[in-house]
């Protein structure tokens, strides 16, 4: 019987927990996913764990080639990360600060790129907490 979730998932349960603490935010998200104990339909969502964890065992061995205009288009830009804000009323949010998906779970959405990491929910817009307006979740990022 194959495993119903991934704490008994005896392929994928070390990686899913090195995913959630050293991976990218989308490894993080979806790791964090697969460890939510209601999660009915794990079975569907192995395959892709399965694919995730051997791409990145791949890329983990390969080299990187670094881009040479983009590296000298990020030192003329400066060494300031992308900031988010509202693009309606330009309040930063904090590292700290909580959004609720339909599902009931609450996270910071800019760390998941607005996935629920619950259910993943893909939320292709954000409501600001200080104005409350919607606005597209890709004109937070600003540089």
């Amino acid at each position: 019987m194959p495993p119903c979730s991934a704490y008994t998932d005896p392929e994928l349960h070390d990686w899913l927990i090195w995913a959630e603490e050293n991976g990218s935010n989308f490894l993080r998200a979806i790791a964090e996913a697969a460890f939510v104990s209601d999660l009915k339909h794990y079975a569907l969502l192995r395959p892709i764990l399965l694919k995730l964890k051997a791409d990145e065992s791949r890329s983990a061995t390969s080299s990187t080639v670094v881009d040479r205009e983009l590296e000298e288009e990020r030192k003329a830009a400066g060494s300031d990360p992308a900031r988010i804000r509202c693009p309606l009323c330009g309040w930063s949010p904090c590292k700290e600060d909580k959004w609720f998906c339909e599902c009931g779970h609450s996270w910071n959405t800019f760390d998941t790129g607005g996935v629920c990491p619950a259910c993943l929910h893909q939320w292709t817009e954000t409501q600001c907490l200080s104005c409350s307006r919607w606005s597209p979740h890709s004109l937070w990022y600003a540089n």
